[in-house]
């Protein structure tokens, strides 16, 4: 009886080995080629959803921190 056998990590990771080395390439739902242009698209919106999110709570920031007070001051007079 080896180390591995009543080890429940290694029964596991030998039980995923058999289920995937049984699978066919036709069971797979992933494309055979990866779509890079498609990944590298969606990445670089993603980029720029976050950038332009950033700027616009930056600008929030200034407004709120700066503005408002003015605004109210200038209220009040």
């Amino acid at each position: 009886m080896s180390q591995t056998d009543g080890d429940p990590i290694f029964k596991a990771i030998e039980s995923i080995v058999q289920k995937t080395s049984a699978l066919k390439c036709s069971d797979s739902t992933m494309p055979h080629a990866p779509n890079i242009a498609g990944a590298t698209n969606a990445c670089r919106r993603s980029v720029a959803v976050k950038i332009l999110g950033e700027e616009t709570l930056k600008r929030k920031a200034i407004s709120d921190l700066v503005l408002l007070p003015l605004w109210s001051q200038w209220a009040q007079n």
